[in-house]
C-alpha cells in the first residue's frame, strides 16, 4: 500500500488514504494469520484453498536501501545546471533557512495542491459607497471545491545545501520538514500566531534544521531542465552516519581517481587509447 496511514483505535487496525507514510510491511509471521493459514489448509469441503489466494512476495526495505540504487553520486558543482532529467545522490550540509522566502503554504485537503487566495468584493447594503473585501480559498482542481473543501498548512522551507565544491537552494516539503522538526507546520503556525509574531518572520524552531549534514535523493525532472530551473525535488534524505560515511568515502575515491587521471602524461595518441580503456 502507499500513501497509507494506519491507526489502531479501541484494538482494531484502520487504513486511511493519507500522505504520513509511503510503505506498509504487514508480518505474515503473526499468530492470527499463521492459524488462518492451518484453516484454510484443513478445508476438504471445496473451499478456498491457500494456493488460490494471491500473495506478492515479501521483502525487507530500509533507508540504506534507498542511497545503494543505480543513483550517480554528484557534487554541488555538477548540478548547478540541469543538464538531464536524472535521479541523483548527495551528500551536504544545510547552512542556511533562506528567511526572504515563505516557510509554509495552504494546500487543498483532498488533492495536497496548493490553493490560490482570490479577493471577494462584496458591497454592503447598508452603505452603497462602502466595499469590504473578503479573502475567498480556492483549488485548483475544480472537483474539490465542494461544501467539504478547507485549506491545510503544510511546510515549504527553502534551504541552502552545502558540500566542497559549493551551495545549491532547495525546498524542504512537507513530510520531510515534519518527521525532521517533529512538529506539523498546523501546530508551529498556530504557536507562532498564539505568540503574535508575524507570519512573514521564520519560526526559531525551523533553526535546528542547521549546520546537519544529510544524504540527499534528488529529482531533476523535465521542468527544471526545460526552464533552466536547479531548485530539485528532494526525494529523500538521511541522516544515518553509516550511509553519510559510505557515500563520502566513494566521493573521496571519485576525486582520487580524477586526479591520477588528469597526472598521466599523454604523449601519443596510442597513451590517449590506453587511458580511455582503463577509465
Amino acid at each position: 500500500m502507499q500513501f497509507a496511514k494506519l491507526n489502531i483505535w479501541d484494538g482494531i487496525g484502520q487504513a486511511q488514504s493519507r500522505f504520513d507514510v509511503t510503505k506498509l510491511f504487514i508480518n505474515s509471521d503473526i499468530v492470527e494469520i499463521i492459524e488462518f493459514k492451518k484453516e484454510l489448509k484443513a478445508d476438504n469441503n471445496g473451499g478456498m484453498s491457500e494456493k488460490s489466494i494471491p500473495t506478492l512476495p515479501s521483502y525487507s526495505s530500509s533507508c540504506i536501501d534507498d542511497f545503494k540504487g543505480d543513483f550517480p553520486l554528484k557534487t554541488v558543482c555538477e548540478i548547478i545546471e540541469p543538464l538531464k532529467v536524472m535521479k541523483f545522490l548527495l551528500v551536504g550540509s544545510i547552512v542556511n533557512i533562506r528567511q526572504n522566502l515563505r516557510w509554509y503554504y495552504d494546500a487543498c485537503s483532498t488533492c495536497g495542491k496548493k490553493i490560490d487566495t482570490v479577493p471577494k468584493v462584496n458591497h454592503s447594503y447598508n452603505t452603497l459607497n462602502k466595499i469590504s473585501e473578503n479573502v475567498v480559498t480556492k483549488c485548483k482542481e475544480a472537483r474539490c471545491n465542494t461544501s467539504d473543501f478547507h485549506p491545510v498548512t503544510k511546510y515549504m522551507i527553502p534551504i541552502n545545501v552545502q558540500d566542497a565544491t559549493g551551495t545549491i537552494g532547495w525546498t524542504l516539503f512537507d513530510r520531510k520538514a515534519k518527521k525532521l522538526l517533529g512538529i506539523s507546520a498546523y501546530q508551529l503556525r498556530k504557536i507562532h500566531e498564539e505568540a503574535g509574531d508575524s507570519l512573514e518572520l521564520f519560526p526559531n524552531q525551523i533553526n535546528i534544521l542547521k549546520n546537519r549534514k544529510f544524504a540527499f535523493l534528488v529529482d531533476i525532472t523535465s521542468y527544471n531542465v526545460e526552464n533552466y530551473n536547479n531548485i530539485y525535488i528532494i526525494l529523500k534524505l538521511t541522516e544515518d552516519v553509516s550511509i553519510v560515511s559510505e557515500l563520502e568515502s566513494k566521493l573521496e575515491l571519485l576525486s582520487t581517481q580524477s586526479v591520477s587521471m588528469t597526472q598521466i602524461p599523454l604523449e601519443s595518441d596510442e597513451d590517449v587509447e590506453k587511458v580511455v580503456k582503463v577509465f
